[in-house]
């Protein structure tokens, strides 16, 4: 494919911005400000940082630290009951899978037969 150039003169160039010069103007406003939007959220985020993460280390971790050892026996209780379940659903999972391996006697024979050869 050929180059496709666009050829214009001083005057038809000028007519073009003039013409145009408003609209110009205004997209190079809403540019900057949009610039200037993010740049002042990005500053505003950047100097919040320290004097929240600040509150959250002094304030916020104590309280919640408090709260959970508080709780402790409770959480621990849940814990165990939660590890008993899993191992209870292990458990029971293993049995039904080694109960469908030995399903029948023919099956049940060979694997004794394989474990003992």
């Amino acid at each position: 494919m050929g180059d496709i150039t666009l050829q214009l003169s001083d005057e038809q160039l000028a007519s073009i911005l003039a013409d145009g010069r408003e609209r110009l103007i205004s997209a190079a406003e809403n540019a900057v400000l949009e610039r200037l939007t993010w740049t002042v959220r990005e500053e505003v985020v950047n100097q919040l940082k320290p004097p929240i993460s600040k509150f959250i280390q002094e304030e916020i971790v104590p309280e919640l630290a408090e709260r959970l050892a508080g709780q402790k026996s409770v959480i621990l209780e849940s814990v165990v009951q939660q590890a008993n379940d899993i191992g209870t659903t292990f458990a029971q999972g293993l049995v039904r899978q080694i109960a469908s391996i030995m399903g029948t006697d023919y099956k049940r024979k060979k694997l004794f037969e394989d474990m003992f050869k």
